[in-house]
């Protein structure tokens, strides 16, 4: 099916305002310029955008993203969370002021307005909704989720991401790639909090063994060289910084209030791992 299938032709009175609009990947910049970055940062595909307008009011803004795959539709609504609340729509879903963003299968949609009323807060959820269910199938979380610990993760902190300009966005670690993240590459990261305290755990599947290894070291020389020895080490904030590897993974942990705690994160991920392993 074409994009434009999923999205109705009118709603409530409002017609297409505007010649819809179809961006294939690079395409895209035409439409947002620099924000496009985004999205190539994922496996964008393709973006249809049309516009819904009644006579005297500012139009709603449609746009449907093709991810290419349901992992990555996930990970640019993380890209985009910014802390509004779950409109029930999609797999998951957030509405803010006017804007409604939801992800479902391997397509991501975003629809907003500027000026919020009570009318067009009703619009943009019934379109949400009715694109939503047009969409006939599910899709999977990234399968990397599986390894995070659960215990104490702050709900909706959760990202998934590929490339080092996503992390930075984040959490900024360093202007170079030290960490050798580009598109083959797989991340996730969360926050924890436990008795006031917050630390933040990232995970990153590699290719293969030997690039996670390189990415390890590169880390401890560029980042932490005091634990070159040990993985671990106090930094001058006074937080713990942690890292270990095991086959095409690298496990980090920042900002952990004790160097107790930075060790069980990765402890426990990677006992997740082991139970994966073992299914």
């Amino acid at each position: 099916m074409r994009l434009s299938d999923y999205v109705p032709a009118e709603i409530e009175g409002r017609q297409p305002s505007e010649p819809d609009g179809l961006y294939k990947n690079e395409e895209i910049y035409r439409y947002m310029n620099g924000a496009g970055e985004v999205y190539m940062s994922y496996d964008f595909r393709e973006l249809f955008v049309r516009q819904f307008a009644k006579e005297g009011m500012e139009a709603i803004t449609v746009e449907l993203f093709d991810m290419g795959s349901s992992a990555d539709a996930f990970g640019v609504f993380t890209r985009g969370r910014g802390g509004g609340a779950d409109a029930g729509i999609g797999q998951d879903s957030e509405y803010q002021t006017g804007h409604l963003m939801f992800w479902k299968d391997k397509y991501f949609a975003s629809v907003y307005i500027i000026e919020e009323t009570e009318e067009t807060r009703r619009v943009i959820l019934d379109l949400g909704k009715s694109i939503a269910d047009a969409i006939p199938a599910e899709g999977d979380l990234p399968k990397l989720l599986t390894l995070l610990p659960r215990e104490n993760r702050v709900a909706g902190s959760v990202s998934f991401f590929h490339k080092h300009t996503c992390l930075n966005y984040h959490y900024f670690l360093s202007d170079e790639n030290i960490l050798n993240l580009g598109g083959e590459t797989n991340a996730a990261m969360a926050l924890y909090e436990s008795a006031g305290e917050k630390d933040r755990f990232l995970i990153i599947q590699y290719p293969d063994g030997g690039q996670a290894e390189a990415a390890y070291n590169s880390f401890l020389e560029n980042y932490l060289p005091e634990g070159k020895s040990t993985g671990i080490a106090r930094l001058e904030n006074g937080r713990w910084t942690a890292a270990s590897v095991r086959g095409e993974f690298l496990f980090l942990v920042f900002d952990a209030a004790g160097e107790n705690r930075a060790r069980d994160l990765s402890a426990t991920a990677q006992m997740n791992l082991e139970e994966k392993e073992h299914e």
